[in-house]
């Protein structure tokens, strides 16, 4: 089996970091791994120190009728069986290439949530609709997929998983930092954008700060965009020393691992790693109330605490709780553990995606 991973943007996401899962996973063991993508990052590097076959393909528009042509040549002379997409435009451009390419498939994994406009409508109906399977990071990705005109009975929720990293080592994260054996450190892995609102965890920090006594610090995970704008509001409200943005890291277990609790506050997301990551670690979560963040951290769980997104009151008062209840912080700290190895575990994710393939392929596999 020859599967082709078509990413528009291979830079440092999520999204990144699911399709490098796969392909670490995959590669010369259960299937042979190919690689596409129209703009450089960091997830192009890594396939080229990974020695990972790959292909540079423009893709201007989702009817980018050249690309389509390009990827199905691509994959006319590699052989490819499946082309996986990760996001709209790619997986249009993937279905459009099944033209030029006789019993290509094409299975595409939603990614985040947001409601398509009505020409997006149109193009999942006329031209997504020839997707082979559709993987949904969360039910609620799955419902909204529905609404943007895809076919229910493609689509099959696969949760994102993280793999369970090796723990008995020592973090330097506070040491490093200069922080106090005797402070609650609170870390975020995020970019710095809109939607991540890590300016909205300075506002958390604000009102911990006038609320309670106790010593804590925001370890802020990141880059991007309103980085310098999140530095200059932690100087403007006098938070150097709870709050630090320390820039982009690849040393996230270490992060992790030197953490007490973990902040996603973000405005949207489908299934974040970050979160299910720091259950990996076992860290209560505290996060906003949507998506697929509602999947991870509920009553069920028990692995943390929910909160509504527009209020830096609610995830204040959610810190001070674990901050100053004990039993509430160890019961949510083993339930982070058992949650992550029931619902998250990288194998999990491994074994149903591998089997969306097989399905997919299954007339071929019979010959």
């Amino acid at each position: 089996m020859n599967v082709l991973y078509l990413i528009n943007y291979a830079g440092n996401g999520g999204s990144e970091k699911y399709v490098y899962n796969l392909i670490n996973a995959y590669n010369d063991k259960k299937c042979d791994c190919y690689f596409a993508y129209n703009e450089s990052g960091a997830l192009a590097e890594q396939m080229a120190k990974d020695k990972i076959i790959t292909f540079k393909i423009d893709m201007k528009s989702p009817l980018d009728i050249e690309a389509a042509k390009s990827l199905a040549r691509v994959c006319r002379q590699n052989y490819i069986d499946i082309v996986h997409t990760h996001y709209p435009r790619e997986n249009a451009i993937a279905n459009l290439a099944k033209l030029y390419c006789k019993g290509l498939k094409v299975v595409y994994t939603n990614h985040f949530l947001t409601e398509s406009p009505p020409l997006w409508k149109i193009i999942n109906k006329l031209i997504c609709s020839k997707t082979d399977a559709i993987i949904a990071v969360c039910e609620a990705s799955r419902k909204l997929l529905i609404k943007n005109g895809y076919h229910a009975k493609k689509i099959n929720v696969i949760y994102n998983g993280a793999k369970r990293q090796q723990q008995d080592f020592e973090s330097t994260l506070r040491q490093e930092l200069g922080i106090g054996k005797d402070e609650f450190v609170i870390s975020s892995l995020s970019r710095f954008s809109g939607e991540k609102r890590m300016d909205f965890a300075v506002d958390v920090a604000k009102l911990m700060k006038e609320k309670t006594d106790k010593k804590f610090v925001f370890v802020l995970v990141g880059d991007g965009d309103m980085l310098e704008a999140v530095k200059k509001k932690v100087t403007d409200y006098g938070l150097e020393q709870n709050v630090r943005c320390i820039g982009y890291r690849t040393d996230t277990a270490n992060i992790l691992k030197g953490s007490d609790a973990f902040i996603n506050c973000s405005q949207t997301e489908a299934m974040s790693f970050a979160i299910v990551e720091a259950l990996s670690f076992e860290k209560p979560c505290v996060v906003s109330a949507v998506g697929g963040n509602v999947e991870i951290v509920n009553k069920k769980t028990g692995c943390g605490i929910c909160c509504d997104k527009d209020s830096p009151y609610e995830f204040a008062d959610a810190f001070i709780k674990l901050m100053e209840d004990r039993e509430l912080y160890e019961k949510c700290k083993v339930s982070a553990g058992k949650s992550f190895e029931k619902y998250f575990s990288l194998e999990k994710s491994l074994d149903k995606t591998f089997e969306i393939y097989k399905s997919v392929l299954k007339d071929k596999l019979r010959q």
